[in-house]
């Protein structure tokens, strides 16, 4: 006898607003001074992780052309060419690490708003 499961698909699965949220505040409250390029690296790849995750939800970017804008220029920043490398300096990946929390924030905002209409 073959037992059958329900398997959840990624796509049908609840973002963790809680998981997401401690991330960023944990990107936020690094410093470049105390901050080891491993560190900022590794904070880098949650956040994008993050962002994809997001990215892949309904945003209300059909009703609302500043969400639309907002994925755009998120796809701008995390295309390949415009990420850090192992020769950029520290300083340059903490900055990109910034701007990938700030989207990651806005992204995690525009999912809460749109599925407080639901």
């Amino acid at each position: 006898m073959t037992e059958e499961r329900d398997e959840a698909s990624v796509d049908s699965l609840p973002i963790d607003v809680e998981t997401i949220s401690a991330t960023i505040d944990l990107a936020w409250h690094m410093d470049i001074s105390t901050s080891t390029r491993e560190d900022i690296d590794a904070r880098t790849g949650e956040l994008i992780g993050h962002i994809n995750l997001l990215r892949g939800q309904p945003l209300g970017e059909d009703e609302n052309p500043d969400r639309l804008r907002l994925l755009r220029i998120v796809d701008r920043h995390l295309a390949p060419m415009d990420r850090p490398t192992a020769r950029t300096p520290a300083f340059e990946a903490f900055h990109f690490m910034h701007d990938t929390l700030v989207f990651a924030k806005a992204l995690l905002s525009a999912y809460e708003m749109t599925n407080k209409k639901s």
